[in-house]
């Protein structure tokens, strides 16, 4: 045994000290007592597997005065997150193979963790779906305005979404509608103008197109951050190849608290979607197919299509 972690894990139900062996980098045994090369006792400290961040905007290459590869993975290491996967809205974007390629060798040399790269899809790529996924890990599709927008026309989503059923790799959503985000446009001064301009009937009209389409394939179907209690009304309805993520900050904040304003749009009243979160993943479905994802942690750090804490805000 190369190395021995002693510590408090999660064993059968419940944490319980004991003693992880790892040989060539693997997890070998766990039991009591164990001897290694190398042992490091933690006491009565928790050892949790590491997440994966399904949903990163490392701004590399293009805009990495806000961030990169490097500064993003060392950021995600000390969160205890060992796997990231990077949208494709970057300069130049990630829609071609050659543009895939390019940030898959800059993030090789700078990463800190494992990572993983998506495709966006276009109005002028379809075509290309099936090369362009043996190299990335899943498409990004804009159906409303977005950072450095790839804005995907709605009327060419059958068509993207049987290409992509044919790769057997998920399809992941920004889920707002194009024609009324135009609709309610106007200048933005402040995060209260962002919340008016960007009402929730844009993520639930995208929703409800996301899932009439969806529910004819067999792909798996992830749409990103949903920011709206009526987008979760709508989100009742959806096949079982479909899994949907909320971010901590859209559940935990809101307008009144340090004047701090999420994009969230109607959860102003906490119990609401606690008791909503409740209602529609019963403990008994961690971990299905039914689940709903955060961004952020994961509990059991195998899961790249959704994030298993249905309800580590409830429990």
């Amino acid at each position: 045994m190369n190395l021995v972690i002693e510590g408090k894990a999660y064993i059968n139900g419940f944490f319980q000290n004991c003693c992880i062996g790892i040989k060539d980098g693997k997890i070998t045994d766990v039991k009591k007592i164990l001897k290694g090369d190398k042992h490091l006792n933690f006491g009565n400290n928790l050892i949790l597997p590491a997440g994966i961040d399904i949903h990163v905007h490392f701004r590399d290459p293009g805009l990495t005065y806000k961030e990169d590869f490097s500064s993003g993975s060392i950021s995600a290491a000390f969160g205890g997150i060992s796997c990231v996967f990077d949208m494709p809205n970057t300069i130049p974007q990630t829609t071609t193979f050659k543009e895939l390629t390019n940030k898959i060798n800059l993030a090789s040399k700078k990463t800190f963790v494992d990572f993983g790269v998506y495709c966006g899809v276009t109005n002028n790529n379809i075509k290309d779906i099936e090369a362009l996924a043996t190299k990335c890990c899943g498409f990004k599709l804009y159906l409303g305005s977005s950072t450095n927008t790839l804005l995907f026309d709605k009327m060419n989503l059958k068509g993207a979404l049987q290409k992509i059923s044919k790769t057997n790799k998920p399809a992941l959503f920004h889920a707002e509608d194009e024609e009324l985000l135009l609709k309610n446009k106007s200048v933005e001064n402040n995060l209260f103008d962002h919340l008016k301009f960007r009402p929730s009937i844009c993520e639930v009209v995208s929703i409800k197109d996301i899932i009439n389409e969806g529910q004819k394939i067999n792909s798996k179907i992830h749409i990103c951050h949903v920011s709206s209690l009526e987008g979760l009304e709508h989100l009742k309805k959806r096949s079982n190849n479909m899994t949907f993520g909320v971010t901590p900050h859209h559940i935990l904040l809101n307008a009144d608290k340090n004047n701090f304003l999420p994009l969230i749009k109607v959860l102003l009243n906490e119990d609401i979607v606690h008791n909503f979160l409740a209602n529609i993943v019963h403990p008994a479905e961690k971990g299905s197919k039914h689940g709903i994802s955060f961004r952020i942690f994961s509990l059991n750090g195998q899961s790249a299509d959704r994030l298993d804490v249905c309800l580590a805000l409830l429990d």
